[in-house]
Order: structure tokens, then sequence, then C-alpha cells
């Protein structure tokens, strides 16, 4: 276990040495997150209704007793619902790939500021190390989440186009929910791999993603456990009602740790 010591060391020294450069990876994950949520609350609700007025009407459609145009009228209406449900979840995939690869920035610049610890690069070396690492997050990020989005899309249309019941696609969700976890965990040690070469990086993904999961996943599990009590501190600031500053701080810890459980990741994954 001593190389979790080490590199828990290491992102420690990490965050002393580089104060202000950690604190603007926290003010930048914690924009994400309300980006994330807002999107995802925004087009959530728009489905959900979209879904109601295609599957409400559905419901009472009589061709026997309905006269022609009235039947046609309620069919258009639904059709243009579909169009629009479909509409937003395109769009959701769409605003969900561009956060993402903001997000990826953050893991970038996370490899930066561990790197800048063992040798200060210049300006023009540094730029074109996140160029190189920002592609290889781009790619990474096609080649284990796209085939998994494009399916999820295509099974979700096909559903709605189907009017399956709320279960069906809850039940649906949920699996593909459990498969994105597993491809997440790849993810995981992709992006903490973004500063080997490409002509290493298969090698290298292999052998820290399977071959040593039993060391890989130590620091993953290391860091679940302090995301989730500093989590646990912003729900009881929450049900408490404490006072806005410390539901705020609370706020702050929780990304914080969760920036520095990545800087924990990172470390790691290099000495394995």
């Amino acid at each position: 276990m001593n190389y979790l010591v080490q590199s828990f060391t290491d992102a420690l020294k990490a965050l002393r040495n580089y104060k202000v450069f950690f604190g603007l990876l926290v003010v930048f994950q914690l924009i994400f997150f309300v980006a994330l949520g807002y999107i995802f609350l925004h087009f959530q609700l728009k489905m959900i209704e979209n879904y109601q007025q295609i599957a409400t009407p559905l419901e009472g459609i009589d061709s026997t007793t309905q006269p022609d145009a009235e039947l046609m009228k309620t069919i258009g209406a639904m059709y243009g619902h579909y169009q629009q449900l479909l509409q937003d979840l395109r769009s959701l995939v769409l605003w969900f790939g561009v956060i993402f690869l903001v997000h990826g920035g953050i893991w970038v610049a996370q490899h930066q500021l561990l790197e800048q610890q063992v040798r200060h690069s210049s300006w023009k070396e540094m730029m074109i190390k996140i160029l190189q690492q920002w592609l290889r997050m781009l790619v990474s990020s096609l080649v284990l989440l796209g085939p998994i989005l494009a399916i999820s899309y295509f099974m979700l249309r096909s559903m709605i186009f189907r009017q399956a019941d709320i279960d069906a696609v809850t039940g649906t969700a949920k699996i593909l929910g459990a498969v994105v976890l597993v491809m997440y965990y790849f993810l995981l040690v992709a992006f903490s791999l973004l500063d080997v070469e490409w002509r290493h990086f298969p090698l290298r993904f292999f052998k820290v993603a399977i071959q040593r999961i039993h060391k890989t996943i130590f620091p993953i599990l290391i860091g679940l456990a302090l995301v989730s009590l500093s989590l646990w501190l912003l729900y009881l600031s929450l049900i408490g009602e404490w006072p806005f500053g410390l539901i705020l701080g609370a706020t702050l810890v929780w990304v914080a740790v969760l920036v520095f459980s990545r800087l924990f990741l990172i470390s790691t994954v290099k000495r394995l």
C-alpha cells in the first residue's frame, strides 16, 4: 500500500504548492455541476411534458366514434409532440457532449498541476501538452462512451415510438445506467493516462484497467468514500437548514474533495 501513501502525499503537495490553481479547478467543477443539473432538469421536464401529450390523447382515441377531421387533428398534434420529443432528446445528448468535453479540460488541467510538481514547463510546451491530452480525452470518450450513448438514444427512441409505459422506459434506463457505470470505470482509467503517448497508450490502458485492477480500484474506492463523506456533510447542511454561508461552504468542500480525489487517482495511476 506504499504506492497509495506516496500518491496521496503527491496530491497534497500539489494542492499546497498551487492553491490558486486548485481553487480555480474547484470553481470550474462547480460551474460544470450547475450547468449539467440545469440542462438535465430543463430537458427532462420538456420530454415528460411532450410524452404525456402523446400518451394521454392516445388512450382516448376511438376511430369508430370520432369524426375523421377531429381524429386527424389529434394524430397531427401527437406527431408534433413526438417530433419535439425527439428534438429534445437529441439536444440533451448534444449538450451533454459539449459539457462533457469542457469538463475534460479539468482533467487535463489536473495532469498539468501534478506535472508542474516534477518539471516546470514553458507556456509553449504546456499548451502543446494540453492540446495533445485533450485530444486523447476526446478519442477515449468517443471510443468508450460513444457507442453506449448511441445505443441508448436509439433504444429510448424506439421505446417512445412504440408508446412503452413509464416502467419499461425506467427499467431500460437502469440497465443502460449500469453499463455506463462499468464504462465509466474504464473512462476514469483512460483520463488518468492522458499524459501517456499514443504508441504506449493501449498497452498502458490494458495493464492499469485490467491486469492491475486490484490496485487501480483502491484509489477509486478511497476517493468515493471521501466524496461520500463530504456529500453527507452537504446533505446534513441542507436538511438541517444551516445558514446559506455554511451550505455554500459544505458545497465547496464536497467539490474540493472531488477534485482532490481525482488528483489522487491520477497520481496513483502514474505509479502503476
